[in-house]
């Protein structure tokens, strides 16, 4: 792969750093890849390869590239980093998958400096609020490691090279929320838009193997300006996958000129969830749900199993009523019964067990007993997905040979097949 033809430009008052992605051992077409923010976010200086670097290891990697050239020079902290990523996702993902060597056509030197300024990867999630929440307790304005700054990354969950009418409410949501979150807590909001998840378009590959990477990218691009970014845990030491953000994987994606921080590794949701249930802020933006087009002035739906595992865990603290962002809706047995497992169903027992037990502690017993059922039927489909039997072989080889690419084509394949049934 060859990452060359760097430049900038403007473009509807936003700036546009783009480069053209060339592969050489996978038979794919050459790749415009683009990062867009607002004029003053992007440095002005020559454009920096390492976002395209970022946003293009994983993908050289799984396709089999046997190296990635970049026309600039590249951090060697970067490129130490990311051969060890690769070690890490070939041990995780695909035994045997030798890591894309990554060579720099202007040779290897760090960044001249790095700025004195933090900044936090923000959705109005649980987990990136949590961080916020801590940082503003914690440390006072003139520390280097207050966060000055907040970074939407626009789009990332969704692959569409033209955002569907889903994608785009999302985009509006998240940027509202996220905005008025900065305001009150003294941020200046960042947002960067990129199209690089179309450089291997699989959905199902990139939560799992690319997020940090590709969020390492976004922050990459504002090195003029910052020092260091935190990214909010997805899991807990008790719950802890292989996956794309990783205690182990996102310091690999950290240069001489910008520091990426894991943060909130220590606690699990639910203990995030009590942490910020009386934080003001909170209750009136916190944004969990990925559904939609909602209504105007609507951030959730209040009944996805994303909105209902917050607002479990809410009702566990006995502050669900507190939070108007889920319109009023209400945690019954019968919405617990008929909810799916979620997208990713391998992790719904991690999410979910936890709050058993504070339900049945603060007398929602019903609730209790109906999760507890859900858990069991949750059971139930996983050891019919488990490694053995002529199911477990061929998973693994799905796994070996073709990178879990036919897991992920049939669950597409299920999910567009429930989407036609609405």
């Amino acid at each position: 792969m060859k990452i060359r033809n760097l430049e900038t430009t403007l473009a509807a008052g936003r700036r546009v750093l783009s480069a053209s992605i060339v592969w050489e051992d996978s038979d794919r077409p050459a790749f415009e890849m683009r990062f867009a923010s607002d004029a003053g976010s992007l440095d002005s200086a020559p454009p920096d390869p390492h976002p395209f670097l970022l946003a293009s290891v994983v993908p050289a990697w799984r396709r089999g590239e046997r190296r990635i050239l970049l026309e600039g020079p590249l951090c060697p902290r970067l490129r130490d980093g990311l051969r060890a990523a690769q070690r890490i996702l070939e041990r995780w993902f695909s035994p045997g998958r030798q890591p894309a060597a990554v060579e720099a056509a202007r040779g290897f030197r760090p960044y001249g400096e790095r700025q004195p300024r933090a900044a936090v990867f923000l959705t109005g999630g649980i987990d990136s609020l949590h961080v916020l929440a801590r940082n503003r307790r914690f440390y006072g304005g003139a520390h280097p490691a207050f966060f000055r700054d907040a970074i939407y990354a626009e789009r990332l969950s969704y692959v569409e090279d033209v955002p569907s009418a889903r994608a785009l409410d999302l985009s509006r949501r998240q940027s509202r929320a996220v905005g008025e979150i900065a305001r009150l807590s003294g941020l200046e909001a960042r947002r960067v838009d990129s199209n690089f998840r179309l450089l291997d378009p699989d959905q199902w590959w990139v939560a799992s193997e690319d997020q940090g990477a590709l969020l390492a990218a976004i922050g990459h691009t504002l090195t003029n300006r910052l020092g260091s970014v935190s990214l909010a845990a997805t899991h807990d030491p008790d719950f802890l996958p292989a996956w794309g953000t990783h205690p182990l994987l996102d310091p690999c994606f950290s240069s001489s000129g910008l520091e990426l921080r894991h943060e909130g590794f220590g606690r699990t949701r639910f203990e995030k969830t009590a942490e910020i249930a009386d934080w003001e802020v909170a209750r009136r933006y916190l944004l969990v749900c990925f559904e939609g087009p909602l209504p105007e002035g609507q951030l959730n739906c209040g009944k996805c199993e994303k909105c209902l595992r917050t607002m479990t865990a809410l009702l566990a603290l006995g502050v669900l009523g507190s939070f108007s962002v889920f319109g009023g809706e209400v945690v019954t047995p019968e919405k617990i019964d008929a909810m799916p497992f979620g997208n990713h169903m391998e992790f719904f027992g991690g999410f979910w067990a936890p709050l058993v037990d504070p339900l049945g502690a603060r007398g929602e017993r019903r609730i209790a007993r109906a999760l507890a059922r859900k858990l069991d039927a949750w059971r139930r489909v996983i050891s019919w997905h488990a490694d053995e039997g002529w199911r477990g072989r061929l998973r693994r080889a799905d796994r070996r040979y073709f990178g879990g690419a036919l897991l992920g084509l049939s669950r597409g394949l299920r999910r567009r097949a429930r989407g036609s049934k609405t």
